[in-house]
């Protein structure tokens, strides 16, 4: 059974998709060689965020004005939210996929919303991101209602914009960041269809064509002859 990330799948999604580089990663299984490892401030500030939300959300009952949503009944339990539980096989494929939302909470209607935190300003670059960022998110509402957690009501992307006017405190220097909402349209069926697409990608014995300009096609050839 091949397991398919979350954030994989939503590449499908991007104007720039390269089937081969998709089917290449997807055999070394996304380790691809010379890839510089992901600094761990990154993981430390994704917990850190997530942590002061919930403190934040959870002094009276009800959120802060800058936070987009109405009353919470619950959060789901981080546990739940690890990739190794938050997954769910498409019967279609047969593929896998799996994901790490930041947040999957229960409102008071008893609907269910799920909001993606971006420490990041919202620029020309983040927009080129933005189908990702759909798709990833409609990727976790489809799991989280095939694990039972429906409906889905909606889904935000919550950008933690760092601020000028950056302070110093004794234990060090303080930064302030503004959250900026921007709500995601529901498109649930969008996902199986990218699954199909991936899975006849992934049946291919032979790599696909690239993508007409990809960089890193263009890399891995000159990698290849390099080695002659």
């Amino acid at each position: 059974m091949r397991t398919l990330s979350v954030r994989s799948l939503a590449g499908l999604a991007l104007p720039d998709f390269c089937p081969r580089c998709f089917w290449v990663l997807e055999r070394l299984e996304g380790k691809p060689p010379y890839q510089l490892s992901f600094p761990s401030i990154f993981n430390d500030i994704d917990k850190h965020t997530k942590a002061l939300v919930r403190a934040a959300l959870g002094r009276d009952g009800s959120p802060p004005a800058w936070f987009p949503l109405g009353p919470i009944q619950e959060f789901l339990p981080e546990g739940q939210l690890h990739w190794s539980r938050f997954t769910l096989q498409d019967p279609s494929t047969g593929l896998k996929l799996r994901g790490v939302p930041d947040e999957v909470l229960r409102l008071a209607d008893g609907s269910w919303h799920i909001v993606d935190y971006k420490t990041a300003r919202i620029t020309a670059g983040q927009d080129e991101l933005l189908p990702l960022y759909e798709i990833q998110l409609n990727a976790y509402a489809w799991i989280a209602e095939g694990l039972g957690y429906k409906p889905v009501s909606g889904l935000s992307l919550l950008y933690l914009e760092p601020q000028v006017g950056a302070g110093a405190g004794d234990a060090g220097l303080i930064l302030p960041f503004e959250a900026v909402h921007r709500p995601v349209a529901l498109r649930l069926e969008r996902i199986p269809e990218l699954l199909r697409q991936a899975h006849g990608l992934l049946q291919l014995n032979d790599p696909p064509a690239g993508a007409s300009g990809c960089r890193e096609c263009r890399q891995l050839g000159r990698l290849l002859d390099l080695l002659g």
